[in-house]
């Protein structure tokens, strides 16, 4: 095979920078975010001590939920975050709306919602004297609510855009995969949420929250997707609520094994795994006797993981957030210091800094 001469300098430049970069052992230093998906705003000691000892820049902070309303036959928004403390300073916050699906089905008026939104956000900000510089939405759209979500995107982007504040949205994997169908919501940045992808059951193959052979299948599209990504890591547990007929209830999200364990209507019969000998109210959910719920967590390795597959990924744009999801002390109480560094540290390394430049330069 035989080199021009600008071929052959261009190889010899970057190894050079290669060998120079691998000296220092490490590569530029990624935003560290996390998520904070609770209706009341109140940083306990350990939570506070997490965004400061781990230099964390950016929090993405849910303000309310959009739903439909069928009595009165409109989006109405529910569970304002009640703030009861300040956001610690020198930490960005991001507001974060979820949108049911079901507000796009019921024939919305995208422009009129926009309006609405933008002035709620902005008043629960200004209530608190939070400045932003971003807004993200989180809708998990489907085909027939495709246009009608893309249309509040524009109307939004153009309220907001003119403030300097940059519109964000989440993005699934099966949304990246199958772009040309689902197509690219009209904002400015996307986060990846890089978990939920197995399939949910009492008994399962594999993880539902992730795994890596189902990331796997999706990851390979992720360089060609039109948006600028950053990307989210689970580290949260969630429990699986299957009826005795082993048929999917339901999820419950933020409860500890040790409450379980004290539940006197609960048995513990296997690792993860508990039946309920008596029919009782839980956690807001009614449980029949012969139930079973499973507890699926995320741990240090399998986090790490993830994280690892995102650099690797190399997604496109300029700079990458990693965001973990989310900042809560039942959480943080599987995670140490060390784990918590590492997930960061993974998508900092000097390797995917390198194959990124080598990229620009040859392309």
């Amino acid at each position: 095979m035989r080199w021009s001469a600008p071929s052959f300098f261009r190889v010899a430049f970057i190894l050079t920078l290669s060998g120079a970069l691998l000296g220092c052992g490490t590569g530029p230093r990624a935003t560290r975010a996390f998520y904070y998906w609770r209706t009341v705003f109140a940083l306990s000691h350990s939570e506070k001590a997490v965004l400061r000892d781990h230099g964390i820049e950016r929090l993405y902070l849910r303000f309310f939920d959009v739903a439909f309303d069928p009595v009165r036959g409109r989006a109405v928004p529910l569970a304002l975050c009640q703030f009861r403390q300040q956001p610690p300073p020198g930490v960005a916050i991001v507001p974060v709306v979820f949108f049911e699906n079901a507000v796009f089905e019921r024939g919305c008026d995208p422009g009129a919602l926009a309006e609405k939104v933008w002035k709620l956000v902005r008043e629960m900000a200004g209530s608190q004297s939070l400045s932003f510089r971003e807004l993200q939405l989180d809708c998990d759209w489907s085909q027939s609510t495709r246009q009608s979500y893309f249309q509040f995107c524009r109307a939004l982007g153009s309220s907001c855009r003119p403030e300097g504040i940059r519109l964000e949205a989440t993005i699934r994997l099966h949304q990246v995969k199958y772009f040309r169908r689902t197509g690219v919501p009209p904002v400015d940045r996307g986060m990846l949420m890089f978990y939920n992808m197995g399939r949910i059951s009492a008994n399962p193959l594999r993880p539902s929250i992730f795994n890596v052979e189902d990331a796997a299948r999706y990851t390979a599209g992720l360089t060609r997707y039109p948006l600028p990504l950053d990307g989210a890591v689970a580290i949260f547990s969630w429990l699986i609520h299957a009826g005795a007929n082993g048929r999917v209830c339901g999820l419950m999200e933020k409860i500890d094994t040790a409450t379980l364990d004290k539940s006197p209507f609960l048995r513990h019969i296997s690792s993860g795994r508990y039946q309920v000998v008596a029919s009782a109210f839980f956690q807001g959910t009614y449980l029949n006797r012969g139930d079973t719920l499973v507890v699926e967590a995320m741990t240090p390795d399998v986090s790490r993981r993830a994280a690892s597959m995102l650099a690797d990924i190399n997604l496109p744009g300029k700079h990458f957030t990693l965001a973990l999801f989310d900042l809560d002390q039942r959480n943080l109480q599987r995670y140490s210091d060390r784990d918590l560094e590492s997930l960061y540290s993974a998508v900092e390394r000097s390797g995917a800094v390198l194959s990124a430049f080598a990229r620009q330069v040859f392309w």
